[in-house]
């Protein structure tokens, strides 16, 4: 049976940006625990649906508000990340928002599958970022900015 999709209550935009198939949230959540390499740009929307749900307060000194963080949500993308560390690998993360008009523009904030968390990190060049802060939420993330 098909449940009909629930708005966020942020905002309306967010809400579109967030819509997937609530019919697949079941499958969805069990192969994301098993593997995230199956993850795909629907699932990540998710994962930040649930960042967002905490209310968490923010203080972004880049001028990213409550009020207006649907104009900087992108569609997820995945990128080559180097945590910069020396002791994890590089990997695949998804951006899930952005600065400015294109990545290279100011930072981005991912979301690692991998380790559940988020970040901001900066464009290298290509689909290379280098993760410039590490983060243990969307909020956290964005207060780090």
């Amino acid at each position: 049976m098909k449940t009909p999709n629930k708005p966020h209550a942020l905002n309306p935009a967010v809400a579109v940006w967030f819509q997937f198939e609530p019919h697949c949230a079941g499958s969805v959540m069990r192969n994301v625990r098993r593997s995230s390499a199956f993850m795909i740009a629907r699932d990540i929307k998710q994962m930040v649906q649930q960042e967002l749900a905490r209310n968490e307060s923010f203080d972004s000194s880049h001028g990213i508000r409550r009020q207006n963080l649907h104009e900087f949500f992108v569609e997820p993308f995945s990128v080559r990340i180097d945590p910069d560390d020396t002791k994890l690998p590089p990997r695949e993360i998804w951006v899930v928002l952005q600065e400015g008009r294109t990545p290279a523009d100011g930072y981005v904030v991912v979301y690692d599958p991998t380790t559940q968390s988020c970040g901001v990190a900066e464009q290298v060049r290509g689909r290379d970022y280098t993760l410039v802060c590490h983060a243990d939420s969307l909020a956290t993330a964005l207060s780090s900015m």
